[in-house]
């Protein structure tokens, strides 16, 4: 994550998430994911006006530097520009920028959190220390390089840094990135966890005082929770993907490889044939239940019309696309939809859950 300003004549993600917005809204959707899975993130102050989308006005997050001093960030414009379902998709590597947008939202009970049993787990800060300051007479001819300097952590409104630990999801899903075990914690020189006071917010207040707003309680989330999980111990789709995650798990941990040619090119022949096999399934998957979609694209993207269409897009372990977990988000998010239908008509008022 970066604290540094904005430059005037650069592209910022919260302009271009507003205008999606607008573009959706027009559509008439009844909910809204933000997909942050493999989001490394970017800008702190980003983090801060995207959050600023979704609740009126409240902290993001805290900032702590090496002398003790804690910053707190606000999102300050009472505007917001959607109030409906919204759900985030995460992965193991959703981090930094990324983790704060995700924890500031779950903080606020604003956001259901769906995807990694916890997010990267990146929360603190680098500078860049140009070392050629340090040059004396003898080696004042060599390039010294740069040091990486950590220099803040963040920290939750409700106290919790995100460091090591990340930010967990409401609702669970594996994953085939969880297999490559890429986070903060594997790291020997990793900051420790801990934690600073939460910020001076009535959380509790805020949803109580925003009638028109959805917010997510418990009792929502272990609903949609139970849901889901008996879809994923029914649905083909999870059977193939756990099939998946098992196989590509034992290709990337395993410790010993043979070095004999004819047993490396048996192993190769089996690896192909599963991948094989794994893509029959999913063109079967498709033409049983492919989910309908309407493209929505910011307005000043241009394609060109002579471009040649693109190849199917392969997943980490190499089979085609078959994003298991966006689809279950997408089901989840139906479910929560019909809730709120459900209740408004038994109460004969607006859905408030």
């Amino acid at each position: 994550g970066d604290v540094g300003p904005k430059d005037s004549d650069a592209v910022y993600a919260d302009k271009d998430v507003a205008t999606l917005i607008e573009l959706l809204k027009k559509r008439d959707i009844e909910g809204l994911i933000l997909d942050l899975r493999q989001n490394g993130g970017g800008l702190l102050t980003q983090a801060v006006s995207i959050s600023g989308l979704f609740i009126t006005t409240g902290p993001v997050v805290q900032v702590k530097d090496t002398f003790g001093k804690i910053e707190k960030f606000y999102d300050k414009d009472a505007a917001i520009l959607w109030k409906g379902p919204l759900a985030i998709l995460s992965s193991p590597m959703s981090a930094s920028a990324s983790e704060i947008l995700i924890g500031a939202l779950e903080d606020h009970k604003r956001a259901l959190i769906v995807g990694a049993e916890a997010t990267y787990g990146k929360g603190s800060v680098q500078v860049a220390l140009d070392m050629n300051m340090f040059k004396t007479l003898r080696n004042k001819d060599k390039d010294m390089g740069a040091a990486y300097v950590t220099v803040q952590k963040w920290y939750l409104p409700t106290g919790n840094s995100t460091q090591l630990k990340g930010v967990p999801a409401d609702i669970k899903l594996k994953d085939l990135e969880s297999c490559l075990k890429k986070r903060e914690a594997s790291y020997s020189h990793a900051l420790r966890w801990d934690s600073i006071p939460a910020v001076d917010f009535d959380f509790e207040g805020e949803v109580k005082n925003s009638k028109d707003i959805c917010f997510i309680n418990s009792d929502l989330v272990d609903q949609l929770n139970n849901t889901s999980k008996v879809r994923q111990n029914s649905l083909e789709e999870f059977s193939m993907f756990n099939e998946r995650i098992k196989h590509f798990d034992n290709a990337v941990n395993k410790n010993e490889s043979c070095l004999q040619i004819l047993k490396r090119l048996s192993e190769k022949r089996e690896e192909d044939e599963f991948i094989d096999q794994i893509n029959h399934a999913v063109e079967d998957l498709k033409k049983q239940d492919d989910f309908a979609y309407e493209s929505v694209e910011l307005p000043d993207i241009k394609h060109d019309p002579d471009e040649s269409p693109k190849k199917e897009e392969e997943d980490i372990d190499g089979a085609i696309k078959f994003d298991v977990n966006l689809r279950e988000c997408l089901r989840i998010m139906k479910d929560w939809i019909l809730i709120r239908q459900q209740h408004s008509d038994e109460q004969g008022l607006s859905p408030d859950i």
